[in-house]
C-alpha cells in the first residue's frame, strides 16, 4: 500500500511540477538512514528477487542535511524501482551518496 501511495504521490508531483506550484520543503533529514525508508517499501520483491543491497555513504557526508525528505524519497524510491527491474536475480544494488562538487 506504502508504494501505491508513492506513485500516487509522485502523478500528482508531476501535475504541480507542469502547472509550476510544487513548493519543497527544509528539513533536517538523516541522510544515512534515509535509504532504508525505500528499501522496506521494495522488500517482498527485493526478498522476491534475492537481490542484495549495498549502501555506501561517503565519510564526508554529513549526519544531518537540510532537504525536502518527501522528494528525496521520492527520488531514491525512483532509482530503487529501476534498479529492482533491471538487475538481474540474485544481482547486487549499490548505491554510494556522496558530495557533489560545486
Amino acid at each position: 500500500s506504502d508504494h501505491l501511495m508513492a506513485i500516487v504521490n509522485d502523478i500528482l508531483d508531476l501535475s504541480k511540477i507542469t502547472a509550476g506550484k510544487l513548493s519543497l520543503k527544509s528539513e533536517d533529514i538523516n541522510i544515512r538512514q534515509l535509504h532504508q525508508l525505500c528499501i522496506d517499501m521494495f522488500a517482498g520483491q527485493i526478498k522476491k528477487m534475492q537481490l542484495q543491497w549495498d549502501v555506501h555513504v561517503h565519510p564526508a557526508v554529513p549526519t544531518a542535511i537540510c532537504g525536502d525528505k518527501t522528494r528525496i524519497v521520492q527520488i531514491l524510491c525512483n532509482l530503487l524501482s529501476n534498479a529492482t527491474k533491471f538487475t538481474p536475480s540474485k544481482g547486487l544494488i549499490k548505491l554510494h551518496i556522496s558530495l557533489a562538487s560545486m
